[in-house]
């Protein structure tokens, strides 16, 4: 990620809602606020003045339009370039040309490079239905993953709608509509913007309440409506925010739901546990915590282990398969030398436990290679089964009844004869 230019300061105003008052909205006021907001924007003054929808309680058409035009008067007085956001009631009842053209500004999905910033307006779908919630167009979300990729710049997203999939637990409209307040593809979005990797702040309204959260290390903040009044006692909030970026975000809420805040800038969070039911079927201990935090190969012994007999250990396949997932390096020894390491695998496999022959070690394997490593053509006399015969073999230890070793391991067809 390029490192960061100089400060970036941005005035923001969501969810105004200019029209007939409902339920908690203040709408009557909203022309006389957000004239304050445009006084204050001129003053202070903000690289860039952007509104991210709602900015009227939909009608009909030509009440739409006729209040659009109210608001678009007002914006016209901003000195900064501004960007407009379509929100829900936006577009109920007209088009994003018909707002387009009233507003004089793209209601397009487009981004803008500003200060050392890669600044993504997302216009994704806001059709919205009480029962189903929000849907977004077709090509949404390939748009905003092909923007963010085209740009090596720290990256800030704003949208209508909160991409946080953040609980609403408490807000007055959507506490128990919480799918009126998100994406059904949050998750996917969410996705999207942790795999960039260039990704520093998520902003967006509609949720009409003042909330900062964090995901996979990215803030996301949502902001509180200019005409709301659930949290300030029926009076309208007269809230707008400014952000200030360059070493951290700074954020406040003017009005009076204020809030000020400054939260770090890239950061990158681990990735989340798996659940933890899912973490005991690979740990048979059944703690909640990390298994073998820390530990990057693991060594088992076999009989006793992780079989006795030819039955396997409960819980020996799924912890060997946990170790094999999270990139352990896994090995097994043994001092049975009845079989060699190739048999060994098999009857790993046959138990549901994968490990190449390779990693597993065997008595009569680590003889043969201390014995060839002691003497460069080394002759020796066996006592043992099979698997150690052909270990021995493969190494390229002879046998012979005058040897430089005797080689004994268990043998369960031991004779007398070979004895004596």
């Amino acid at each position: 990620m390029s490192e960061l230019v100089r400060d970036l300061s941005l005035a923001i105003v969501t969810d105004i809602h200019h029209g007939t008052p409902k339920l908690t909205k203040r709408s009557d006021a909203a022309l006389s606020l957000l004239n304050e907001f445009v006084d204050f924007v001129n003053e202070w003054p903000a690289d860039l003045v952007i509104d991210l929808g709602d900015r009227i309680s939909d009608q009909d058409n030509a009440t739409d339009r006729s209040l659009t035009a109210d608001v678009a008067d007002v914006f016209r007085r901003v000195i900064a370039p501004r960007r407009h956001i379509a929100g829900n009631h936006d577009v109920e009842y007209m088009s994003r040309e018909e707002g387009s053209e009233l507003l004089g500004t793209s209601l397009l999905s487009e981004s803008v490079d500003v200060k050392g910033f890669h600044l993504v307006f997302w216009q994704a779908g806001v059709a919205y239905d009480r029962e189903d919630g929000f849907r977004l167009s077709k090509g949404d979300i390939d748009w905003l993953a092909a923007d963010l990729m085209a740009s090596q710049l720290p990256s800030i997203v704003f949208s209508h709608v909160p991409l946080d999939g953040g609980s609403m637990t408490g807000n007055y409209y959507f506490e128990a509509n919480p799918h009126c307040a998100q994406y059904k593809e949050t998750a996917q979005i969410r996705k999207v913007l942790r795999e960039t990797g260039n990704v520093i702040l998520c902003v967006a309204g509609h949720a009409h309440w003042n909330k900062a959260n964090t995901v996979d290390g990215i803030p996301y903040l949502t902001l509180q409506s200019l005409t709301e009044s659930f949290t300030t006692n029926s009076a309208p909030t007269s809230a707008w925010s400014t952000l200030e970026i360059a070493k951290d975000i700074h954020w406040r809420c003017h009005g009076a739901d204020p809030i000020d805040v400054r939260l770090p800038l890239a950061q990158r969070w681990e990735a989340p546990l798996p659940a933890f039911d899912k973490l005991r079927k690979h740990n048979p201990i059944g703690t909640a915590c990390h298994p073998l935090q820390g530990v990057r190969a693991v060594l088992f012994d076999l009989d006793g282990v992780v079989y006795r007999g030819d039955k396997v250990i409960p819980g020996a396949p799924e912890l060997f398969a946990y170790l094999h997932d999270t990139g352990r390096v896994v090995g097994a020894i043994t001092n049975n030398a009845l079989r060699t390491r190739a048999g060994y695998s098999e009857k790993l496999a046959s138990m549901g436990i994968n490990l190449s022959a390779e990693y597993i070690f065997t008595s009569g394997w680590a003889t043969a290679r201390y014995i060839m490593a002691d003497l460069p053509s080394p002759e020796v006399f066996v006592v043992g089964g099979e698997a150690l015969h052909l270990e021995l073999f493969y190494a390229g230890v002879k046998e012979s009844n005058s040897p430089d070793y005797v080689v004994a391991g268990i043998d369960l067809s031991l004779s007398l004869k070979l004895l004596s």
